[in-house]
């Protein structure tokens, strides 16, 4: 197994870069870990037999393919069988600047390069990751980074060629109903399932059960809540959730800190503006 995980600060940016290159097991692989955090996140998969759920969206992954989250975005990478999984991570934190470059470039989920462009999109990454000591040098690199996720434009599926319609209805379903009160009984007798079915949907296509997507969507809303200055009381109910103390150690298991917290991190990140 190899990990590489290096922080680099260039200006008032900070980012984090990690390459990771293991084999992983698909017997021992973690079931129901929907990832939700508050900084930005490039994803560029080198290797391996995977996909990528996305808010509703599962995309099908290929040597190139990148997945942009954004803070707050539900996203989980799931494997199809046992594989040699190589990729590179890129996190960076909320710049305002930075925030109009990437609105401004429009960049989508998923990004599937042509084989000259991924060339190139590579080669990009490369001298980003190689500048050991010119911030200059490897903040330029970053932001054609960024440019070249906003110039692609390739024609693409937006979903996994083999999931079931079926269950994209589904996804498509919860990401309309997951601040109402529904559960995966009554999703199940909604689309003419039995439970038992829909969860082995979900194990096989999502890599997250019906229950912990939607708490998934629940506090990603939340955090957005939170963002526009709402109550903690009324992100809880706003998004779905019946019980604050289950919203706050849910809440503090995906960004660290309590709600609360979190607002108060706000602040103080938008007073040093």
């Amino acid at each position: 197994m190899m990990r590489e995980d290096v922080l680099y600060s260039f200006g008032e940016l900070r980012c984090r870069v990690a390459h990771n290159n293991e084999f992983c097991d698909i017997e021992t692989q973690a079931f129901d870990r929907a990832h939700i955090h508050s900084w930005y996140e490039i994803y560029v998969n080198l290797s391996g037999d995977v996909s990528f759920l996305h808010d509703k969206e599962v995309y099908r992954i290929e040597l190139g393919d990148v997945i942009f989250s954004r803070p707050g975005d539900v996203h989980c990478c799931m494997y199809h069988s046992s594989c040699i999984h190589e990729h590179v991570c890129i996190w960076f934190e909320r710049n305002p600047a930075l925030e109009q470059l990437i609105d401004r470039l429009e960049i989508p989920a998923r990004i599937r390069f042509s084989k000259e462009t991924k060339k190139a999109f590579l080669q990009c990454l490369r001298r980003f990751s190689d500048q050991e000591n010119d911030s200059f040098l490897r903040a330029a690199a970053f932001i054609e980074l960024l440019s070249q996720l906003g110039r692609e434009r390739q024609p693409q599926a937006e979903y996994s060629e083999d999931m079931p319609k079926r269950l994209r209805d589904i996804l498509y379903y919860i990401d309309e109903h997951y601040r109402e009160a529904i559960s995966p009984n009554q999703i199940a007798e909604a689309f003419y399932l039995s439970t038992s079915t829909l969860n082995r949907l979900f194990r096989v296509y999502v890599g997250l059960s019906v229950s912990r997507l939607i708490e998934a969507k629940r506090i990603s809303y939340a955090e957005k809540l939170l963002r526009a200055d709402e109550t903690v009381t009324d992100a809880c109910f706003h998004s779905g959730f019946s019980d604050c103390s289950r919203f706050i150690a849910r809440f503090k298991d995906k960004f660290g800190v309590t709600p609360l917290q979190y607002k108060i991190l706000l602040r103080r990140s938008e007073s040093n503006l």
